[in-house]
Protein backbone atom coordinates (compact mmCIF):
# COMPACT_ATOMS: atom_id res chain seq x y z
CA UNK A 1 0.00 0.00 0.00
CA UNK A 2 1.19 3.70 -0.64
CA UNK A 3 0.65 6.57 1.08
CA UNK A 4 -1.22 9.50 -0.73
CA UNK A 5 -1.03 13.48 0.04
CA UNK A 6 -3.75 15.55 -1.82
CA UNK A 7 -4.54 19.16 -1.52
CA UNK A 8 -8.92 17.99 -2.10
CA UNK A 9 -7.99 18.04 -6.24
CA UNK A 10 -7.38 15.45 -8.35
CA UNK A 11 -4.01 17.37 -9.80
CA UNK A 12 -3.16 17.64 -5.86
CA UNK A 13 -3.29 13.90 -5.12
CA UNK A 14 -0.05 12.65 -5.57
CA UNK A 15 1.70 9.30 -3.66
CA UNK A 16 3.92 9.83 -1.00
CA UNK A 17 5.70 6.97 -0.67
CA UNK A 18 5.91 5.15 -3.91
CA UNK A 19 9.33 3.27 -3.25
CA UNK A 20 7.95 1.61 0.20
CA UNK A 21 7.61 -2.41 -1.10
CA UNK A 22 4.97 -2.97 1.66
CA UNK A 23 1.71 -1.68 3.68
CA UNK A 24 2.22 1.66 5.73
CA UNK A 25 0.32 1.96 8.80
CA UNK A 26 -0.62 3.70 12.08
CA UNK A 27 -0.49 6.93 10.58
CA UNK A 28 -0.48 9.46 13.19
CA UNK A 29 0.15 13.79 12.71
CA UNK A 30 2.15 15.00 15.26
CA UNK A 31 4.56 18.56 15.77
CA UNK A 32 3.34 19.58 12.01
CA UNK A 33 4.40 16.09 10.69
CA UNK A 34 3.34 12.55 9.78
CA UNK A 35 4.68 9.77 11.26
CA UNK A 36 3.84 6.10 10.60
CA UNK A 37 5.05 2.39 10.52
CA UNK A 38 6.33 1.00 6.92
CA UNK A 39 9.43 -1.27 5.49
CA UNK A 40 11.09 -0.71 3.02
CA UNK A 41 12.09 -4.15 1.96
CA UNK A 42 15.65 -3.32 3.64
CA UNK A 43 14.67 -2.63 7.30
CA UNK A 44 12.05 -4.31 8.97
CA UNK A 45 8.42 -2.53 10.01
CA UNK A 46 9.99 1.10 11.38
CA UNK A 47 9.38 4.24 12.38
CA UNK A 48 8.76 6.52 9.27
CA UNK A 49 8.69 10.80 9.04
CA UNK A 50 7.40 12.86 6.66
CA UNK A 51 6.93 16.25 6.00
CA UNK A 52 4.64 15.82 3.22
CA UNK A 53 7.03 15.18 -0.04
CA UNK A 54 8.61 12.54 -1.18
CA UNK A 55 12.62 14.34 -0.49
CA UNK A 56 11.30 14.68 3.25
CA UNK A 57 9.91 11.68 4.15
CA UNK A 58 12.26 9.30 5.30
CA UNK A 59 13.28 6.27 8.33
CA UNK A 60 13.77 7.90 11.54
CA UNK A 61 15.51 4.27 13.46
CA UNK A 62 16.61 1.31 12.59
CA UNK A 63 15.04 0.19 16.08
CA UNK A 64 15.31 -3.74 15.33
CA UNK A 65 18.62 -3.50 13.35
CA UNK A 66 18.81 -5.26 9.96
CA UNK A 67 15.88 -6.60 8.13
CA UNK A 68 14.04 -7.92 11.43
CA UNK A 69 10.62 -5.83 12.06
CA UNK A 70 10.39 -3.54 15.01
CA UNK A 71 6.35 -3.05 14.56
CA UNK A 72 6.31 0.18 15.74
CA UNK A 73 2.25 0.74 17.40
CA UNK A 74 0.57 3.37 19.14
CA UNK A 75 2.74 5.80 17.89
CA UNK A 76 1.13 9.21 19.60
CA UNK A 77 2.43 13.44 19.93
CA UNK A 78 3.33 14.90 23.46
CA UNK A 79 5.56 17.40 24.40
CA UNK A 80 6.84 17.81 21.55
CA UNK A 81 8.12 14.01 20.56
CA UNK A 82 6.48 11.00 19.32
CA UNK A 83 6.41 8.15 21.54
CA UNK A 84 5.54 4.36 20.37
CA UNK A 85 5.57 1.11 21.54
CA UNK A 86 8.23 -0.73 19.24
CA UNK A 87 10.21 -4.03 19.69
CA UNK A 88 14.65 -3.72 19.05
CA UNK A 89 14.30 -7.70 19.08
CA UNK A 90 15.90 -7.80 22.78
CA UNK A 91 14.36 -5.96 25.24
CA UNK A 92 10.71 -6.83 23.61
CA UNK A 93 7.87 -4.74 22.96
CA UNK A 94 8.62 -1.45 25.47
CA UNK A 95 8.02 1.71 24.99
CA UNK A 96 10.28 4.34 22.76
CA UNK A 97 10.47 8.14 21.83
CA UNK A 98 12.08 9.96 19.19
CA UNK A 99 12.39 13.89 18.28
CA UNK A 100 12.43 12.76 14.78
CA UNK A 101 16.27 11.64 14.40
CA UNK A 102 18.09 8.18 15.34
CA UNK A 103 20.27 9.41 17.73
CA UNK A 104 16.98 11.06 19.26
CA UNK A 105 15.16 7.65 19.42
CA UNK A 106 15.59 5.58 22.75
CA UNK A 107 13.53 3.40 24.87
CA UNK A 108 12.06 4.66 27.71
CA UNK A 109 10.39 2.13 29.41
CA UNK A 110 11.94 -1.47 30.37
CA UNK A 111 9.40 -4.06 31.93
CA UNK A 112 9.81 -7.85 32.39
CA UNK A 113 7.16 -9.01 30.58
CA UNK A 114 6.41 -10.24 27.00
CA UNK A 115 2.99 -8.02 27.04
CA UNK A 116 3.38 -4.93 25.43
CA UNK A 117 2.46 -1.52 27.23
CA UNK A 118 -0.84 -0.29 26.04
CA UNK A 119 -3.58 2.55 25.71
CA UNK A 120 -0.47 5.15 25.47
CA UNK A 121 -2.09 8.43 26.33
CA UNK A 122 -1.03 12.12 26.22
CA UNK A 123 -2.05 14.24 29.27
CA UNK A 124 0.39 17.85 29.18
CA UNK A 125 3.95 16.32 29.62
CA UNK A 126 3.40 12.97 30.33
CA UNK A 127 2.51 9.78 28.75
CA UNK A 128 0.13 7.71 30.46
CA UNK A 129 0.00 3.52 29.94
CA UNK A 130 -0.98 0.23 30.59
CA UNK A 131 1.87 -1.40 31.84
CA UNK A 132 1.54 -5.13 32.64
CA UNK A 133 4.73 -6.04 35.11
CA UNK A 134 6.88 -9.79 35.54
CA UNK A 135 3.88 -10.92 37.85
CA UNK A 136 1.67 -10.18 34.82
CA UNK A 137 -0.27 -7.62 36.77
CA UNK A 138 -1.76 -4.75 35.07
CA UNK A 139 -1.79 -1.49 36.06
CA UNK A 140 -1.81 2.73 34.57
CA UNK A 141 1.77 3.93 34.33
CA UNK A 142 3.13 7.48 32.87
CA UNK A 143 6.35 7.95 31.68
CA UNK A 144 7.87 11.56 31.15
CA UNK A 145 10.32 10.37 28.25
CA UNK A 146 12.94 8.78 30.24
CA UNK A 147 13.58 5.30 32.22
CA UNK A 148 14.31 6.69 35.46
CA UNK A 149 10.61 8.92 34.88
CA UNK A 150 8.66 5.50 33.93
CA UNK A 151 6.52 4.77 37.12
CA UNK A 152 3.69 3.24 38.69
CA UNK A 153 0.97 6.03 38.21
CA UNK A 154 -1.04 4.76 41.15
CA UNK A 155 -2.34 1.61 42.11
CA UNK A 156 -6.12 0.69 41.61
CA UNK A 157 -6.45 -2.41 43.26
CA UNK A 158 -5.32 -2.47 46.67
CA UNK A 159 -2.82 -6.06 47.18
CA UNK A 160 -1.88 -8.37 44.85
CA UNK A 161 -4.72 -8.35 42.34
CA UNK A 162 -5.15 -6.83 38.87
CA UNK A 163 -6.80 -3.14 38.06
CA UNK A 164 -6.68 -4.53 34.09
CA UNK A 165 -7.48 -0.77 33.31
CA UNK A 166 -8.24 -0.22 29.71
CA UNK A 167 -9.77 2.76 27.53
CA UNK A 168 -7.68 5.80 29.04
CA UNK A 169 -8.71 9.09 28.24
CA UNK A 170 -7.15 12.76 28.90
CA UNK A 171 -9.74 15.10 29.96
CA UNK A 172 -8.48 19.09 30.71
CA UNK A 173 -5.94 17.83 32.96
CA UNK A 174 -7.37 14.76 34.63
CA UNK A 175 -6.77 10.74 33.03
CA UNK A 176 -10.25 8.69 33.09
CA UNK A 177 -9.76 4.99 33.01
CA UNK A 178 -11.69 1.87 33.41
CA UNK A 179 -10.23 -0.76 35.99
CA UNK A 180 -11.69 -3.13 38.81
CA UNK A 181 -10.20 -2.40 42.39
CA UNK A 182 -11.15 -5.51 43.67
CA UNK A 183 -14.10 -4.31 45.48
CA UNK A 184 -16.81 -3.18 43.20
CA UNK A 185 -15.59 -4.74 39.42
CA UNK A 186 -14.89 -2.61 36.55
CA UNK A 187 -15.68 0.82 36.93
CA UNK A 188 -14.45 4.70 35.68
Amino acid sequence: DVIYVTDGSPAGTRALTPTLDTSAGDLTAANGLLYFSADDGTHGYELWRSNGLITGTYLISDVNAGPADANPTQIIGADGLVFFVANDGVSGPEIWKTSGTPTGTVRVSAFVSDTAPAHLTALGTEVYFVGTTALECSEVWKTDGTLAGTVLAGSVYAGMGCANPRSLVAVQNTLVFVANDGAHGDEV
